[in-house]
């Protein structure tokens, strides 16, 4: 995801999974519990655990397969135990493999795979790509979340093609009204903690200029902040000390927010995005609705960065994305993020989280001006601006 202004202001968890090992034949493999499976943008449940054989995912073949189709029963799910090898049967393509071969065979054409499918615990493992090789499928291995997606290939081509669309509709933006809505529910050894943060926002690109008001109830204490972003300065009301406070900005840095019109256009088209993402139908007439178990997580691991926040021991239990955009023009509606985590080793902390971005009043005339009294009373702070 491109950087986002303000977002930082928020603080997110990111994931790195844990792995249990464990070992089998000459090859070192290690169970990956927390892999997600995800086809057609929804995640599923599998009885057998995802494995990693020498660096390389592999999957649990009859797992995987029933999902994508094929029957399951023993004609078209052929073991040989024997010369233990594989035969599938789905549609018109005939699929063998073999066990502790790289070589396998799609409609007697030979593919060579990335690794060589195994038996672990009884069952068969095959490598990630062989399922893009053998049935033409898109398969995207997105690291950040740990999570294997799985598209038809003319679908991922048409949910690429509407979010190119869209970016290039977002490009053409100058101004933008918008609002986010963050909330959190956490608990930590019985007790449960509440975050609400509600923003409203207006941007003007062309005139690099920006407002922001923040509101943001902690259960505990509440919130109410103004910031300003105008002639290469950040103005911010200090919500405790209720004194305004500026940063100056250098040239670069300042024009560097609204160049990459970080406020406007969130959309970092990816391999995860397309492979992630499936059209459902709205209830809208105007509305294209796109829905997917997909992780963004460049976004909240630069919030994370941008704070200085360990996020390493946090595990996302599920993540799901809802993202509107306007039939007619392509231009965004709203994006919904919700996600549950907890922290790693230690097993009574946990949080759901809700985002929501909303887009309004396209290319309508903003007139952002700082009060006259905010810039002549600012106190200047010049650690403001690398705190956001």
């Amino acid at each position: 995801m491109k950087k986002y202004l303000l977002t930082s202001l928020i603080l997110f968890v990111l994931m790195i999974c844990f792995i249990v090992p464990a070992f089998a034949a000459n090859n070192t493999i290690t169970e990956m519990p927390n892999v997600k499976i995800i086809i057609d943008g929804q995640a599923g449940t599998y009885e057998d655990i995802p494995i990693n054989m020498n660096n390389r995912t592999l999957l649990p073949l009859r797992g995987i397969l029933v999902n994508l189709g094929v029957n399951n029963d023993n004609e078209h799910i052929v073991w040989n135990s024997k010369e233990k090898s594989v035969t599938v049967l789905k549609d018109s393509a005939k699929i063998y493999l073999k066990i502790g071969s790289n070589k396998a065979t799609v409609n007697g054409k030979e593919i060579v795979l990335d690794a060589s499918p195994v038996v672990y615990k009884d069952r068969t493992y095959i490598p990630v790509n062989f399922i893009a090789q053998s049935l033409g499928m898109k398969v995207v291995w997105d690291g950040s979340s740990k999570s294997v997606l799985i598209s038809e290939q003319n679908e991922y081509n048409r949910i690429k093609d509407i979010l190119e669309k869209a970016n290039a509709a977002m490009d053409e933006i100058k101004t933008c009204n918008g609002k986010m809505d963050i909330s959190m529910a956490t608990e930590q050894d019985g007790i449960s903690f509440d975050i609400d943060m509600n923003m409203d926002i207006a941007i003007d690109v062309l005139k690099k200029k920006a407002f922001m008001n923040m509101k943001m109830d902690m259960s505990i204490i509440n919130m109410d902040m103004d910031l300003y972003f105008t002639d290469n300065t950040l103005y911010m009301k200090n919500p405790l000390s209720d004194q305004w406070e500026k940063s100056t900005m250098s040239e670069k840095d300042y024009n560097k927010i609204f160049d990459e019109k970080a406020n406007i256009d969130i959309l970092d088209i990816s391999d995860t995005l397309c492979a992630g993402l499936k059209e459902v139908k709205s209830s809208k007439p105007d509305e294209i609705l796109l829905k997917g178990n997909v992780f963004l997580g460049d976004l909240l691991n630069m919030v994370g960065e941008n704070q200085g926040t360990d996020l390493s021991n946090a595990i996302f239990d599920n993540f799901n994305v809802e993202i509107s955009l306007d039939k007619n023009t392509y231009l965004l509606n709203s994006i919904k993020m919700v996600t549950s985590f907890s922290i790693a080793g230690d097993e009574t902390q946990g949080a759901e989280m809700t985002i929501k971005c909303q887009y309004l009043d396209y290319n309508s005339d903003i007139n952002i001006v700082v009060p006259e009294d905010v810039i002549k009373n600012a106190v200047e702070n010049p650690y403001l601006a690398d705190s956001l």
